[in-house]
């Protein structure tokens, strides 16, 4: 399972991390597998607004009050705390194919039309997430969800270009 959690009035504790106060404090921090066991099982820091000592932690379980203030500070308060995974998978990907899949055309509105029409239409950029989860993965998605929509505004017709290779979808 995933955890993620939401906090605010954060600051990030510099002794905490062994950094001398007057040197610059990150604004996240990423675990190698020794780091995350011995930080609460904490796989990701980040800074979201300086302005409201808002962050975003990632880890295995939900964090005590007592370790959140050990790492953000006496002042941290927890916004939102969400709980990926169960039956049903959670935040990251079933390796072991067991995951449906997601169509990047999740709703049609030329249904019937065979996307002749320039009707609207709800496209997801992370289809390929259920399987893989990488930023390039995401990247692709969202590649081809652009071409699928400057297809469909009739931006971009299907003949092939000049190079004599087509750009496919």
């Amino acid at each position: 399972q995933v955890v993620t959690t939401l906090v605010r009035n954060a600051v990030l504790q510099a002794d905490f991390f062994s950094l001398v106060r007057d040197e610059l404090v990150p604004k996240a921090v990423y675990m190698t597998a020794q780091g995350k066991a011995e930080l609460f099982n904490i796989t990701a820091i980040s800074e979201i607004s300086a302005d409201l000592g808002l962050y975003k932690l990632f880890s295995n379980e939900p964090l005590p009050h007592s370790v959140l203030v050990q790492v953000l500070g006496a002042d941290v308060t927890v916004e939102v705390e969400k709980v990926w995974g169960g039956r049903y998978g959670g935040a990251t990907p079933d390796y072991r194919g067991n995951g449906g899949s997601t169509e990047f055309l999740l709703f049609d509105g030329a249904s019937g039309f065979h996307g002749h029409t320039k009707s609207g239409a709800l496209y997801y950029t992370n289809a390929m997430e259920h399987t893989l989860a990488c930023m390039e993965t995401s990247a692709m998605g969202a590649k081809a969800v652009a071409k699928l929509v400057a297809k469909r505004l009739g931006w971009k017709s299907n003949k092939a270009s000049g190079s004599g290779y087509g750009d496919e979808l």
